[in-house]
């Protein structure tokens, strides 16, 4: 899939362990920047090297993402406390894994994406997209307006 720049989502982890997602829309590809892409082969090269190095394989039905003292699956709450870590390095102020889907849907709607492509890349119907990102949506009504109200005064 990394030539095509897809990532397949096939199964979530949490802290109950792994399991198939929630719905048949939450299996999907998801198309990611090439800039992004290089830095996932990358890393999954240097995940090969290390395995090997411990004398381990890595399967293709390997999570991407591992702890590098096991090689294991990240848990959850390593998954947040490093996030949380490389915020402060980086003197940004914290959020959260999850708060980053949010974010990212937030970029999406406010560069004028339509709600059904966000809803698709999310996993998500177009109903919840609407009633999670509502007052986006709502922020962008005076945008419409505008954008309206210029087309008409090049007409008349």
């Amino acid at each position: 899939m990394f030539e095509e720049s897809l990532v397949s989502i096939v199964r979530t982890r949490d802290g109950q362990g792994v399991h198939t997602p929630k719905s048949k829309r939450s299996l999907r590809k998801v198309k990611l920047d090439p800039i992004i892409m290089i830095q996932l082969k990358k890393y999954l090269l240097w995940v090969k090297k290390e395995k090997l190095r411990f004398g381990m394989i890595h399967r293709p039905t390997d999570f991407l993402f591992c702890s590098y003292q096991s090689m294991g699956p990240l848990s959850p709450n390593s998954t947040s406390y490093l996030f949380k870590r490389l915020c402060e390095r980086a003197g940004l102020r914290h959020i959260t894994p999850h708060g980053l889907r949010h974010t990212h849907a937030t970029l999406l709607l406010k560069g004028g994406n339509q709600v059904i492509s966000v809803a698709k890349r999310l996993g998500n119907t177009p109903d919840m997209i609407n009633n999670i990102y509502g007052h986006v949506l709502d922020s962008m009504e005076d945008d419409m307006v505008t954008t309206f109200s210029d087309s008409l005064k090049n007409i008349i």
